[in-house]
């Protein structure tokens, strides 16, 4: 099965294509095709990895845990136990799956209540895989114990399907339930995009807005809300106009439509819990990537595979500026610990 990484040269170039095709279709099959797959695997891509670093990855409808996500929840829960009894909890052992990231987990809480959330891909805890690191919470009034209450977290990811994911997280949390607070989650992945997202939770139900630039600075806009079936529901608007539409499952799995600005169907995707994206055309053909890892495990043209995205990025700004041309153990489940690097990544490196 051929692997190919995903470039994003392709989408401006797309998008100048199109605007200058004055309204036909014809001559903009091609690029049009290729400016969807790149809008559903790269917001899906990052908002996955958004979803995994808050905890809200794998949801199960109708439960007790906390609102604010797996990964929160579980802090509050070693903070409160921390506070409640002596000595600290122990590190659990064996670790725990944290099935958010696919990858196991310790937990170390320190006397002030700060602590860490170590990552390994296997079991045994021998192989890091990162970790999330938090500040002592600020009580309200300095009082131990009183909401709502505000820490900072500094993350990183280094293994699994969502390495290179790094970043910050403010948290407050209202109260002791961990049902009701906001998150504002700042994160860059291996690709070099950037999104920002603003989580409130209010009685265990999320909602959201977002602002994320991919790497070649293509932008956009995503707005989430959550149905009675704990589904949360994403809308994502770009700058020319067209839209993308995400249902995200409590199990993981997700679907997506794409839209061009007049409202024509481009492409729909059937996402599984694993990141494997089922991805339909409204040619009638299709494409299979994992959208986590940025893998097309499929036998389509439409990714860039030319060696040089950085120099098609360069060419496609030109083209939408108006600019001349210039030249130049027990493991986790499906767990990886590299990537490839690509000329993209590799301009954006120096």
């Amino acid at each position: 099965m051929e692997v190919k990484r995903l470039g994003f040269g392709s989408l401006l170039l797309g998008i100048a294509l199109m605007t200058g095709c004055n309204g036909g279709s014809s001559c903009c099959s091609s690029t049009s095709k290729a400016t969807a797959k790149e809008r559903v695997v790269a917001t899906m891509r990052i908002t996955r990895a958004t979803f995994a670093v808050a905890g809200f990855a794998r949801r199960v409808a109708r439960s007790p845990s906390p609102g604010m996500g797996n990964r929160i929840g579980v802090w509050l829960a070693a903070i409160r136990s921390h506070r409640d009894a002596s000595p600290l909890p122990p590190t659990p052992s064996p670790p725990v799956l944290d099935k958010d990231t696919n990858l196991y987990y310790t937990l170390t809480v320190n006397s002030d209540g700060s602590g860490r959330q170590d990552l390994f891909v296997d079991s045994a805890a021998k192989k890091a895989a990162g970790a999330f690191t938090w500040t002592a919470p600020q009580w309200t009034n300095g009082a131990t114990g009183t909401y709502p209450a505000t820490f900072e977290t500094v993350y990183q990811i280094t293994a699994g399907n969502f390495a290179g994911e790094h970043g910050t997280i403010d948290i407050t949390a209202d109260d002791a339930t961990g049902n009701n607070g906001e998150m504002k989650i700042d994160l860059t992945d291996a690709e070099g995009e950037h999104c920002l997202s603003d989580f409130t939770i209010a009685n265990g139900v999320i909602s959201a807005k977002a602002h994320c630039t991919l790497a070649d600075d293509t932008s956009y806009d995503e707005s989430y809300y959550t149905d009675p079936n704990d589904v949360v529901v994403c809308t994502t608007t770009f700058p020319d106009g067209g839209t993308e539409d995400v249902t995200l499952n409590p199990d993981g799995s997700a679907t997506e439509t794409v839209d061009d600005s007049s409202g024509q169907t481009q492409a729909t995707g059937d996402v599984q819990s694993d990141g494997q994206d089922t991805i339909q055309y409204d040619d009638g053909s299709s494409d299979t990537v994992n959208v986590d890892t940025n893998t097309d495990t499929s036998s389509s043209d439409s990714s860039d595979s030319s060696g040089d995205g950085r120099a098609s990025k360069r060419a496609a700004n030109n083209r939408l500026s108006g600019k001349p041309p210039t030249s130049g153990s027990q493991t986790a489940p499906a767990a990886r610990s590299t990537r490839s690097v690509t000329p993209v990544q590799r301009s954006l490196q120096r």
